[in-house]
């Protein structure tokens, strides 16, 4: 019994209780520690408990409606996209006819020049084959 405490060859369902004069003694033995441990500790371990569980609740709130706003964006988002593809195919199909309505007038001009050409070279043919003076 150096420490203030029962030999340890005690029998075995004995409780091993500290002497009075043992360190904290005093203070486990107050009542201000039995009422802070019988009602304080209590108090605090619930509002502990009930403190994580609403972070927890606000989480999953959170995440839940995060999801939600993210899946309306990506609906607009692709809604967006769908109708900028329809405006860019409906570009390109104008710039298709117009390069169609080129090529066209282009081939027609070919054609002309071929023409013309044929002719100047008729006409030159002509003009070679007039008497010189």
């Amino acid at each position: 019994m150096a420490d203030g405490m029962p030999d340890n060859h005690a029998p075995q369902d004995t409780v091993n209780v500290p002497a009075s004069d043992a360190p904290f003694r005093k203070i486990i033995d107050s009542t201000v520690m039995i009422s802070v441990a019988r009602f304080v500790m209590p108090a605090l371990f619930t509002i502990t408990i009930g403190g994580l569980g609403w972070v927890i609740n606000d989480l999953r709130t959170g995440q839940r409606d995060g999801l939600a706003a993210l899946q309306i964006n990506q609906h607009d988002g692709l809604a967006e996209l769908k109708d900028g593809q329809v405006k860019v195919w409906v570009q390109i199909s104008k710039m298709v006819d117009e390069q169609s309505r080129t090529n066209a007038i282009q081939s027609g001009l070919s054609v002309q020049v071929a023409n013309t050409s044929d002719q100047l070279h008729r006409l030159q043919a002509q003009v070679d084959s007039l008497p010189r003076r």
